[in-house]
């Protein structure tokens, strides 16, 4: 498939590294400095249970599992915080040491969702490393259940009392409506041919809506507006929208990685069209195939056999599905931009412009 592993790539050449994504790389590198200080804090809530063996534990699992993304749920909080803290406070350091474990614990929650999506899908390979449930096996179920109530620690830890029960309240919500969406996103899964029929636009963004929109964008806005006393309907409205269509292109980037992306760049493998996902790609392929390309669609996606997953890609090459993809991203990128434009009076557009900035390298890294 070196065809395809060529064509994913786009040269980094292609979008000079602006001062926000500049912005952004020292943000990651901010983060990063503080994520050790998270997990002894984390594991030191456990030591009261006096099983040594297990607080280890529970370090090496955050260790292993946090690290390693490209911390968009971070990145989006902690730039939140920043830009609605209180007067002065985006300069002070103790503020901005809160801010940063309160984008970890968003981040987490990125982390228990990977360890149960790795799971059920049967992947072997996460951020370039052997996924945790092939390394410690069935047990990972229940350490994604650990790792999911650190999110709830860590937040009750750098929250004041008066907001940090409207805080939990959305990650409690987040929590089960991804849950949901995964739920829904599994049982559309169109394995060895079936349910192939059922592939639609609608299906396609029932699932972004709560697999992807809720918990990458709205979530980690919401959360930092919740916590520096945002109080304004209105404002929780335009973060919902923006952050619905903020997830639909990010999860359309994510499809598209999953066919044309460099699995070294990745570092994951392949699975969407093994596992017969219903994704963008697929949809807008069945809706531009001639019949015969849509018989060889049907009798081929959603098999484990290389050979049939060559043959569906052979078809998004007859397609150009790759430029398809590629052209309706920078339509999205412009119909956002107006968005953020419109909701300025209600939210503050540094928090968007910002996220749409790491939203344009992501198929780019």
């Amino acid at each position: 498939m070196l065809c395809v592993r060529l064509a994913g790539r786009r040269a980094l050449s292609t979008l000079a590294k602006s001062p926000l994504y500049l912005q952004q790389e020292q943000d990651k590198k901010d983060l990063t400095a503080v994520l050790p200080q998270v997990i002894e804090e984390i594991q030191e809530a456990t030591k009261s249970c006096k099983i040594q063996s297990e607080t280890e534990w529970l370090g090496k699992l955050l260790s292993y599992t946090v690290p390693g993304g490209k911390l968009v749920r971070a990145l989006a909080t902690y730039n939140a915080m920043r830009h609605l803290a209180p007067a002065g406070a985006a300069q002070d350091e103790e503020y901005l040491f809160h801010a940063k474990c309160l984008a970890w614990s968003v981040e987490i929650m990125q982390a228990m969702f990977l360890v149960m999506d790795d799971i059920a899908d049967r992947a072997p390979m996460r951020r370039g490393k052997p996924c945790w449930h092939t390394v410690v096996g069935p047990a990972a179920v229940f350490d994604g259940l650990l790792v999911e109530h650190c999110v709830y620690h860590l937040a009750h830890r750098h929250l004041s009392a008066e907001v940090f029960d409207g805080v939990l309240d959305l990650l409690l919500r987040t929590v089960f409506q991804m849950a949901f969406g995964e739920n829904n996103d599994l049982h559309s899964e169109s394995t060895d041919g079936r349910g192939f029929h059922e592939f639609s636009l609608e299906r396609f963004k029932a699932l972004t809506k709560f697999k992807t929109g809720q918990y990458t964008y709205y979530t980690p806005t919401a959360t930092a507006m919740l916590a520096c006393g945002v109080s304004d309907p209105a404002a929780y409205e335009a973060a919902l929208d923006l952050g619905f269509d903020l997830g639909y292109v990010y999860q359309i980037q994510d499809d598209y990685l999953d066919v044309y992306g460099v699995i070294e760049d990745m570092g994951k493998q392949r699975t969407d069209i093994q596992n017969g996902k219903c994704t963008w790609l697929i949809v807008e392929a069945k809706k531009r195939a001639t019949k015969a390309q849509l018989k060889v669609l049907k009798n081929n996606y959603g098999y484990s056999d290389s050979a049939k997953v060559q043959n569906v890609v052979q078809v998004f090459n007859e397609l150009n599905m790759r430029q398809v993809c590629l052209d309706y991203e920078q339509k999205m990128f412009n119909d956002i931009t107006v968005k953020i434009n419109k909701y300025a009076k209600v939210l503050p557009p540094a928090l968007y412009t910002y996220v749409l900035e790491s939203i344009k390298y992501h198929v780019n890294r």
